[in-house]
């Protein structure tokens, strides 16, 4: 059964924590020297996260504790020396040497009394920016990476690389001197960089998050689940949401049922299922920190039938079709934009209706990185776009075709298709390739 496959929510934090000190020590400074930042600072205060922020956190933390300062600095031999400012004494010293030993506005003494937390108190006393100010000024890095966009086009995915408010950044700014303050540069590029690749621990993680996804999938659309002329397409997806929840498999997005049937192009909501109905579920979960996110299709056979009208079968292909089309258009790189316009080409001379809107995917479901179109924009999309492909970076095969079905008199159908592949050693590779279409 597949739920065996979901660890103990105790044993994901060792999991967790190993492939974060592997990020830090053999991803983070290839990442910093290609970017020319030799000093990256993430900040955020709690409940105003920085996306950057849950992806540097020791377990068991899920946030900024007050205002947290994580400091990157790569050294002369090209190391990364991990700093944080901020109370000492918990998960942070995992990865991090905690820096900030001598508050100059609160009682760490007493409160390491009250709590068993090991705090040994040294240096002067200073408060929070005082600390940054030191520990800046002592290491004089050329560069120092905040977490703005120069523009909003420019941030490489939905403000990823935006993540540090104003009042932060003026807060840091004017507390850490002129000169340093002068060397203050955009790390929105940094932190698409960083969020977008995989380590090879998290290639095979995200593989197991993707055949758990599928499993879930194949039962969900199953007479097990759906009973035709009972269930709704609504009752059906708030199952497979709780049956994830059950399971400890977080929900990115809600779940949704769309039933296409002759002469409806999408029904949701309280539409009950019925035989001759095509059942389209979009879903994905986060597991171990990933994310998956899958679309897959299922017919409700009629009485007499034992499969899918060959019409619908073959647009299914087409859409099979598709996939491979855009997959072999990944080139390191090459911009989504260029992906994006040769398949449509492409598509167009093999007499495919399709289009195209493949997106990365990895901490969050829609990840910062190369995208590849938007469902109302097959011309090109701004900003990340014209991001290029790297290795080691994982995407949400995303598109649909649309086409005539004899079968329903002509009626046009359309069928959204997704699957998730990983980009490593120049080639793309599928989680789950052979989708299918199917039975009810």
């Amino acid at each position: 059964m597949y739920t065996e496959k979901v660890i103990p929510y105790k044993e994901q934090g060792p999991i967790r924590d190993t492939r974060l000190l592997y990020r830090l020590e053999n991803i983070l400074p290839k990442l910093m020297q290609e970017e020319a930042i030799d000093m990256w600072i993430v900040t955020s205060q709690e409940n105003n996260e920085d996306p950057v922020m849950k992806t540097v956190l020791p377990s068991p933390m899920l946030n900024s504790s007050r205002r947290t300062i994580l400091i990157f600095f790569q050294k002369e031999d090209g190391t990364v020396e991990r700093l944080a400012i901020g109370r000492p004494g918990g998960p942070l010293s995992k990865a991090y040497n905690e820096v900030w030993t001598n508050p100059k506005d609160s009682d760490w003494a007493h409160y390491a009394s009250l709590s068993g937390a090991k705090i040994e108190v040294q240096g002067q006393p200073e408060t929070q920016m005082e600390c940054l100010k030191r520990i800046i000024t002592e290491r004089n890095p050329k560069k120092i990476g905040l977490n703005y966009a120069e523009t909003d086009s420019a941030g490489y995915g939905h403000g990823y690389g935006d993540g540090i408010s104003h009042g932060s950044f003026n807060l840091i700014s004017q507390s850490i001197g002129t000169e340093n303050a002068s060397k203050i540069v955009s790390a929105s590029r940094l932190c698409v960089r960083w969020l977008e690749s995989r380590s090879p621990e998290e290639m095979t993680t995200l593989k197991g998050v993707v055949s758990l996804t599928a499993e879930i999938v194949k039962r969900s659309l199953s007479s097990n689940i759906v009973h035709p002329g009972v269930s709704t397409a609504s009752s059906v997806s708030s199952w497979i949401m709780q049956h994830c929840q059950d399971l400890g498999l977080k929900p990115w997005f809600p779940f949704y049922i769309v039933v296409r049937r002759e002469g409806s192009p999408g029904l949701h909501g309280d539409t009950i299922i019925q035989e001759g109905d095509i059942l389209h579920l979009d879903m994905g979960v986060e597991y171990l920190g990933l994310c998956s996110d899958i679309q897959c299709n299922a017919y409700v056979l009629k009485k007499g039938e034992s499969e899918p009208p060959a019409g619908i079968k073959a647009l299914f292909e087409q859409g099979k079709r598709l996939q491979d089309i855009v997959t072999d258009e990944f080139t390191r790189s090459r911009t989504g934009n260029e992906i994006l316009s040769n398949s449509l080409k492409k598509a167009e001379s093999e007499g495919i209706n399709g289009m195209i809107y493949t997106h990365p995917i990895g901490y969050f479901g829609h990840a910062p990185g190369a995208g590849i179109g938007y469902v109302d924009n097959q011309k090109g999309v701004k900003g990340w776009g014209e991001h290029p492909v790297y290795d080691n970076t994982a995407y949400a095969l995303e598109l649909n075709v649309s086409g005539p079905i004899p079968e329903w008199g002509g009626s046009k159908l359309m069928l959204g298709i997704e699957t998730d592949v990983i980009f490593t050693e120049g080639k793309i590779h599928y989680y789950f390739r052979r989708q299918e279409l199917f039975t009810i």
